[in-house]
């Protein structure tokens, strides 16, 4: 696929389309420095205009499905998670993981914390090593009490 950098360490680079070379908006800091603002729709405006000039730029859409579910609620980012597997489907592991994680984040922030636990347990029960889903089960676990 035109523009795809190889893999260096996981999945996510995989995915991800050089910026410099695209003269992307928006790259993993800047996603991860929105969506940690809760400026969801600065994100998912800025996912947009991205994915309007690179629309097969696979990592922008699971940005663009978080964004959603972190504004929406689950069920938001659906087909933007969708046409991520749809560009990379060899990375169908790491993009549906990530939607999960969305909606446990989802769940946490709304104080749903059975359901946070729910989603980590199922999370870590596939990758004991999840880093992200031991630490939403963790404060869930805390918070819950």
């Amino acid at each position: 696929m035109r523009g795809y950098v190889a893999a260096r360490s996981g999945p996510a680079e995989a995915l991800a389309l050089d910026p410099v070379a695209t003269g992307a908006v928006l790259d993993e800091a800047g996603f991860r420095a929105l969506l940690a603002s809760d400026r969801y729709d600065e994100l998912i405006a800025r996912c947009d205009e991205l994915l309007n000039a690179t629309p097969e730029f696979g990592m922008a859409w699971v940005w663009h499905g978080q964004a959603l579910v972190y504004r929406d609620g689950p069920e938001a980012g659906r087909e933007s998670f969708q046409k991520a597997l749809e560009l990379g489907p060899e990375h169908a592991d790491f993009i549906t993981t990530e939607q999960r994680l969305a909606a446990a984040s989802y769940h946490q922030r709304h104080e749903q914390f059975e359901d946070v636990i729910r989603l980590a347990t199922e999370l870590l029960d596939e990758d004991a090593n999840s880093r992200p889903a031991r630490q939403l089960r963790g404060s869930a676990y805390w918070y819950s009490q």
